[in-house]
């Protein structure tokens, strides 16, 4: 059985690996996996703020996969929380498709949660 500890620092890792993908994604190609991210906007993005977004999402993926290697689920926590804040603020400006938004601050709150349940457990 595998552990709660490692299966953690798998997903961190598997999920840092996937926000890479989808900065690629989304400097390179127009495919769902972009869209994805891109389509959270109600106003659609301009080129600039596009290429910022995908800096961003590989930043954060970049981060997470650090934090699944080296062990540091209290890292990998803090950029979901961080994530999770940087969506509710757009969604008080009404930018953010609301149940898209609302979908990935939850799951970003509950990755932050299982992280710190898994680095404080007894």
């Amino acid at each position: 059985m595998v552990q709660r500890g490692t299966l953690l620092l798998w997903l961190l890792v598997i999920n840092g690996l996937y926000d890479l993908y989808c900065a690629y994604s989304i400097l390179w190609f127009d495919d769902m996996i972009s869209t994805l991210h891109t389509r959270m906007w109600n106003r659609g993005l301009h080129y600039g703020t596009r290429r910022l977004l995908a800096y961003w999402v590989g930043t954060y993926g970049c981060i997470r996969i650090y934090a699944g290697i080296f062990n540091m689920p209290g890292l990998g926590a803090l950029t979901y929380v961080l994530e999770a804040l940087c969506f509710e603020y757009e969604k008080k400006f009404h930018t953010l498709d609301f149940l898209r938004a609302w979908f990935v601050t939850m799951s970003c709150y509950c990755l932050a949660g299982y992280s710190v349940f898994c680095k404080y457990r007894a």
